[in-house]
């Protein structure tokens, strides 16, 4: 009996993986934050906690309700859409600050998540 509370004890309470999952969790939203605009694959953010890219991704999504890959996609547009509001920069200047390679893509991309082309969205922001 002394044995089994023994080994029960030394397992990780559910508080303590919340704590560590949450702290895993901000490594990666600050590398993304960071490097927004550079080449981020799911690879690389996996990396980052050393966690395969499948498990990495399964667990991500179990906490942020969105794909990695979603998320810094929505992150960018989010980006580009600040830019948009607040600089003179082209868009395909923003388009290349923001990690995008190809101005059509991420012309489709905006319009899917703001409803507007980049230059609609600009219009209406002013």
């Amino acid at each position: 009996m002394i044995l089994q509370q023994k080994r029960y004890s030394d397992q990780p309470t559910d508080s303590f993986q919340n704590t560590l999952k949450i702290d895993q969790i901000k490594n990666v939203l600050s590398h993304i934050e960071e490097n927004f605009a550079s080449n981020l694959s799911l690879e690389n953010l996996a990396a980052i906690i050393n966690m395969n890219p499948r498990y990495f991704c399964r667990f991500f999504q179990s906490i942020m309700h969105v794909s990695p890959m979603a998320y810094v996609t929505v992150y960018r547009i989010e980006k580009a859409a600040e830019l948009l509001q607040n600089t003179p920069l082209s868009v395909l200047q923003i388009c290349m600050d923001c990690g995008f390679n190809d101005c059509s893509h991420f012309i489709k991309v905006f319009k899917r998540y703001k409803g507007y082309t980049p230059n609609q969205y600009r219009k209406t922001q002013r």
